[in-house]
């Protein structure tokens, strides 16, 4: 297989790679995911490059003046809130409930730490 067709590389615990093979995968822009033996990803090589997704990805986001990061971050914590109570919803409908309500009301730069009020729900 051409090294420029594999994106992403799931490792386990008896592989062997060299660092010159991980360069060259690096280069192309390819993620190493370490899993453990049942396969559970522990850790992830991302290439950094001016190039990679990965780079103008944390090149946009450093960029962005303070209101377009204040609203990142309320996209980012409502997700996240979201993505709770999706979890939840089968299990704990009434508390998946309450936490759709809190993401409703999530503000640029979450000044009410409503990401952190959503976790005794959640827990």
């Amino acid at each position: 297989m051409p090294v420029d067709d594999v994106a992403i590389l799931l490792l386990g615990t008896s592989f062997t790679l060299t660092s010159g093979a991980m360069h060259r995968l690096a280069g192309y822009d390819t993620v190493a995911v370490f899993c453990d033996c049942i396969g559970n990803p522990k850790a992830v090589m991302n290439p950094w490059s001016d190039h990679s997704r990965i780079a103008q990805r944390q090149i946009a986001q450093a960029s962005l003046n303070a209101s377009n990061k204040a609203e990142a971050w309320r996209l980012l914590v409502h997700a996240k809130i979201q993505g709770q109570a999706a979890t939840l919803g089968t299990i704990r409908p009434r508390l998946a409930k309450q936490l759709v309500e809190l993401a409703k009301n999530v503000q640029p730069d979450d000044p009410n730490n409503t990401e952190s009020a959503a976790l005794p729900l959640a827990g």
